[in-house]
């Protein structure tokens, strides 16, 4: 059985961001003592937070993620404790 780890950042306002992009803007775009129902707006680049580049984003003719099957995103991995690291080099490995 193997072991699935979800490294996925939580979007919030002020998550740091890729220099230049502006960082989310998560508000409230309707309440239900107003309007029956609660709902957000949220306004976020496309790098925000944990995300994956398709092969689209730097090549004309990529192709795009909804081209891949869920499957081509899941493989093994290495998990490395860098707590307390302020410089992460081939001597650290």
């Amino acid at each position: 059985m193997a072991l699935v780890i979800d490294i996925s950042h939580t979007i919030t306002q002020g998550m740091p961001v890729y220099p230049g992009a502006i960082p989310p803007l998560i508000r409230q775009a309707t309440t239900v003592a107003n309007d029956g129902f609660a709902e957000k707006s949220v306004s976020i680049y496309t790098h925000t937070g944990t995300h994956i580049d398709a092969p689209a984003h730097m090549l004309e003719a990529g192709p795009t993620l909804d081209q891949f099957g869920a499957g081509h995103f899941v493989g093994t991995a290495c998990v490395v404790d860098t707590a307390g690291r302020t410089l992460i080099d081939r001597e650290f490995f």
